[in-house]
Order: structure tokens, then C-alpha cells, then sequence
């Protein structure tokens, strides 16, 4: 089937937002934001805005003012876009979850984690209803949440959103690792140092595998691990000393291979030395 209708109501509208689009991409932010404010007013007189480009419009002129620092005001533009998008194409149309997503982030910019996790959980809800639990977006979008919910200190929230995260398919495997890593420090927060220091290998593993020994993210993680490993290692001895689990149990707990073999070397060459002592005595004695 084919329309009599033009592609837009406006094509010289439409003309000035595309320029703003690639004046954006080269960095000249006051030309492409005063280009997609002049389309963005043609298609106003012209059709009242009911138009998709004047949601793009829109759209440019939001990041632009993400970009400059305005987060507040870019999130304002991007509600109108919100609204303009519902009603041109349905609450969950493409449109409609494009701008629940760009939302969350300038909620975030501005500061603003209540509306951000309701946008976010909009965006989270909509991209599953469409495309299904294993669309890669998710675990971004989980991991966003549980970051939010972790500067709230509401750990056990951000717990459940790192973990259904790292249940997701995820094809960016860094948003994988940070996802563990996020998921390592709120471990170590509630002093359970053994299975952060996992999350934190699994981290570790993946910096080193993408992006090499040499990177500062890898090296961050090496020294989470050592701090981790520590905090382990002290947390055992501490339990030992009260005598609330037996040295087997701390040695388990502690000495797992699936960590990175720290163990308490000290504490069995000391064992090591005093049966050899009595060995040597005996023998002395006879």
C-alpha cells in the first residue's frame, strides 16, 4: 500500500532536525540545539506536534541540555517526548520505552533516584513485555537499579536487582563484571567476605580477559581481591579465636580453592613445628 501522504508534514522541519542530529555527533551543541528547536516549533504550527520528528526534536534537545549539565530541564524536554510518543504510538511502543530509558538517566544526573527507579522500572517492565526476560537491555537496567537502591542503603533491594542482573543473557560482558563487582562491595558491606570475594573473582576474571592485565580497572579489582581475601582470612581467625567453629571448618570456609588459594600458612607451619618438636623430644628421651 502505498501513501499520497509526504514522509513528513514538514520536510524543511525535518531537514533541521536531521542537521541537528549531526551537528550533535560533531560536538557543536548550541548549533544542533538551536537547529532542533527550530524544527521542533515548525512542526508545532504546522501540526500541533503531532508528529514523530517533533518527539526526536524533542529528544535532541533533551541530551543536549544532559550534556551541559541541566539534567533537571533535559528531563522536563524528555517527559513532553514521553507524552508526544504515547500518544502517536501507544505506552509501549518504541518510542514510549527509548524515552522511559533516557529518562532514568537524566533522574539520575538531576539526582532524583525516586523517579529514576520508576522510569527504570517502566523501561525494565516494557522491554520484557515486548522482547521477552532474556533481551541483553535488562541486565543494564537491573544493574542501574541496584546501584540506586545500594546508594539508598537499602542493601537487601540492590542484592536481588545485582543478582537478576547477572541471571540475565548479557552479550556486554563488562556490564557483567561490574554487575559482580557492585554485587562484591554490598558482601563485603554486610561483612560476608567469602562469597564477596567470589563475586569479586568473577569480576576480576573478566577485566583481565577483555580488557588485559595492564588495565586500571583490572588492577582496582586485583587489589579488591587482596583487600577481600584479607578480610577473610582475619574474619576466620576472629571466629576461631572465640571458638565458635573448629580450625577444620575455618580452613574450609577460608582455604577454598575456588578463591585464590589463600590460606592460613602460618597458622599450619606453627601446627607443622610443634608436632615435629614433640617428635624430636621423644626421641631425645629414649
Amino acid at each position: 500500500y502505498k501513501s499520497g501522504l509526504p514522509a513528513s508534514p514538514y520536510p524543511e522541519a525535518s531537514n533541521y532536525i536531521e542537521s541537528s542530529r549531526q551537528q550533535l555527533a560533531q560536538g557543536i551543541l548550541q548549533g544542533a540545539f538551536e537547529r532542533a528547536q527550530h524544527g521542533g516549533l515548525l512542526l508545532q504550527k504546522v501540526c500541533n506536534g503531532m508528529n514523530e520528528e517533533f518527539a526526536a526534536s524533542l529528544d535532541v534537545q533533551a541530551l543536549i541540555l544532559h550534556a551541559i549539565g541541566n539534567s533537571k530541564e533535559a528531563a522536563s524536554f524528555q517527559a513532553k517526548s514521553l507524552a508526544f510518543g504515547c500518544q502517536l504510538k501507544g505506552f509501549d511502543s518504541y518510542l514510549s520505552i527509548g524515552s522511559f530509558d533516557k529518562m532514568s538517566a537524566y533522574d539520575i544526573g538531576a539526582g532524583n533516584s525516586a523517579d529514576a527507579l520508576q522510569h527504570l522500572r517502566a523501561f525494565s517492565y516494557l522491554v520484557e513485555l515486548n522482547c521477552g526476560p532474556h533481551h541483553p537491555e535488562l541486565c543494564s537496567s537491573y544493574l542501574k537499579m541496584g546501584q540506586i537502591f545500594a546508594e539508598n542503603e537499602q542493601t537487601q533491594m540492590a542484592m536481588l536487582c545485582f543478582q537478576d542482573s547477572l541471571m540475565r543473557e548479557n552479550t556486554d560482558r563488562l556490564v557483567q563484571a561490574q554487575a559482580h563487582h557492585a554485587l562484591a562491595e554490598l558482601l563485603e558491606k554486610v561483612k560476608q567476605f567469602r562469597e564477596g570475594l567470589q563475586q569479586e573473582k568473577a569480576s576480576y576474571s573478566i577485566y583481565k580477559n577483555v580488557l588485559g592485565e595492564e588495565d586500571q580497572m583490572t588492577k582496582d579489582s586485583n587489589k579488591n581481591l587482596e583487600r577481600l581475601a584479607t578480610l577473610a582470612v582475619e574474619a576466620g581467625r576472629t571466629e576461631l579465636k572465640k571458638g565458635n567453629v573448629a580450625k577444620e571448618e575455618v580452613g574450609q570456609q577460608i582455604c577454598d580453592d575456588d578463591l585464590l588459594d589463600f590460606d592460613l600458612s602460618d597458622e599450619k607451619e606453627k601446627k607443622r613445628g610443634k608436632k615435629s618438636g614433640k617428635k624430636g623430644k621423644g626421641k631425645s628421651n629414649k
